[in-house]
């Protein structure tokens, strides 16, 4: 797991500059976890971010984003990280989806204070609001089917409770952390708890591999349950104070 520092330097590497980055801001700002970060929008899906990387096996992350990136963008890649997470989307319609090219991403960004660690969300990063309320007893067997995922942005639009993001407190955000990690532990375990934190890791990677196969045969039997596990960052950064918050507030679902 990534060990803290007195100082973090954070950089997120997402899918698109809209919902991730203001996901992003307002965790940061109501569990005062980061104390400098950046994020640099890829603008298009894990799918193509394989292809380059695999193009040239000698090719780093870093490297390539800052070929990629604009002049305002390029300073992002001469600093220093204590912290790199990558966040992206499922997006099983994509019609470069791959299964295989998904794991082999798993494998190799599996430690945020060494390369790099990928969050995947499904069906989309907009999963961290498909929450009716706290709790939302729901909400662990919520799923969307296959014509959903093409509408999902719209689908989550009926969902408005927790839209507003500027309005979060702690407390939302816990929940919130609550709902998704518990989704996470019973996708993979049909556990109705939170898990063990060695479920969120680094260098544990087997766990997410696993949920990623369940998802897979899921999506092809039109269930595919919806999380975000790109929340999960916190616990990387925060781990055991808290996690010990999340344990003192399960909800029994």
């Amino acid at each position: 797991m990534a060990i803290l520092e007195n100082k973090k330097n954070i950089l997120f590497i997402v899918e698109g500059d809209g919902a991730e980055s203001t996901l992003i801001y307002h965790m940061n700002r109501v569990l005062n976890i980061a104390d400098e970060y950046e994020v640099f929008a890829y603008n298009t899906v894990i799918y193509e971010l394989y292809e380059e990387l695999t193009s040239d096996p000698d090719l780093e992350l870093l490297l390539l984003l800052k070929e990629k990136a604009n002049l305002e963008d390029k300073a992002k890649f001469s600093k220093k990280y204590t912290n790199i997470y990558l966040i992206f989307d499922f997006d099983p319609h994509h019609h470069k989806y791959d299964l295989e090219k998904l794991k082999s991403m798993l494998v190799k960004f599996k430690d945020s204070t060494n390369g790099g660690k990928l969050y995947i969300n499904y069906p989309m990063v907009e999963s961290f609001k498909h929450l009716k309320q706290m709790p939302d007893l729901g909400f662990l067997k919520r799923t969307v089917s296959k014509l959903e995922v093409t509408e999902y942005k719209t689908l989550v639009g009926t969902f408005p409770i927790y839209s507003n993001l500027s309005k979060y407190k702690y407390t939302t955000v816990r929940d919130m952390l609550i709902h998704h990690s518990t989704k996470y532990h019973f996708v993979g375990t049909k556990n109705k708890t939170i898990g063990d934190i060695k479920i969120y890791e680094d260098e544990n990677q087997l766990f997410a591999l696993n949920v990623l196969e369940i998802q897979n045969r899921q999506y092809n039997m039109d269930q595919l349950y919806v999380m975000n596990t790109s929340i999960f960052y916190a616990l990387d950064i925060s781990p055991k104070k808290l996690y010990k918050q999340l344990l003192n507030h399960q909800v029994t679902f």
